[in-house]
């Protein structure tokens, strides 16, 4: 026999943070190639934002030698006139790469209770924690080791879901960091508020 209950969470560790971020770089290779932009949203264990609730993104300041190393999918993405290309060469728009890690360093700072209680979030994850490292590592020193990876319960969801998993495909837009972001959490809530468990009793 198989029975089903809705299952809701309310965290008992109001201390913990997500740290949502989100980057976009010039390729795949963490040791050639650049950040280009970063957002970075912080919620509660409750996937309630912390503070204003809007994060905080920036645009790397990159020349154009650096840009045009990228992997031809970067220069698809954001290499057409206006795009983020034009931004990151831009310094009205775009700041230096120490400040950025500076920026994220501050906000990240005022707005968790510390790096053991604070866990990189967001999807496929381990690559922008790769580009951190070789990047902009203070930013990881606000963090503990482990990290919530939301690729992870995506794939399971798409496995043993599909209705649910549909239906948050559907709401995909184009490469963005702001999107990424809010579209990790926003999926995390839906499964943590909704979660369908399944248990089979033998009879």
């Amino acid at each position: 026999m198989e029975m089903t209950t809705k299952v809701t969470c309310k965290s008992d560790r109001p201390e913990m943070r997500f740290v949502w971020l989100d980057l976009e770089t010039t390729g795949l290779d963490c040791a050639k190639h650049k950040i280009l932009e970063v957002f970075c949203r912080v919620t509660d264990a409750d996937l309630k934002p912390v503070g204003d609730g809007k994060g905080v993104g920036f645009v790397v300041r990159r020349t154009q030698e650096e840009l045009d190393a990228s992997q031809p999918f970067s220069i698809e993405h954001f290499g057409a006139p206006g795009g983020l290309f034009g931004e990151c060469l831009d310094s009205k728009i775009s700041k230096p790469e120490n400040e950025v890690e500076a920026g994220l360093v501050e906000y990240i700072k005022e707005h968790t209770q510390g790096p053991e209680y604070s866990y990189l979030s967001g999807r496929s994850v381990h690559f922008d924690r790769g580009f951190l490292n070789v990047s902009m590592p203070k930013v990881l020193e606000c963090m503990w080791h482990v990290h919530c990876d939301v690729s992870c319960v995506s794939l399971l969801t798409r496995a043993w879901n599909r209705a649910l998993w549909n239906e948050i495909d559907a709401c995909r837009s184009p490469p963005a960091t702001r999107f990424v972001v809010f579209f990790s959490f926003s999926f995390l809530e839906k499964k943590r508020s909704g979660t369908t468990r399944r248990r089979r009793y033998d009879p």
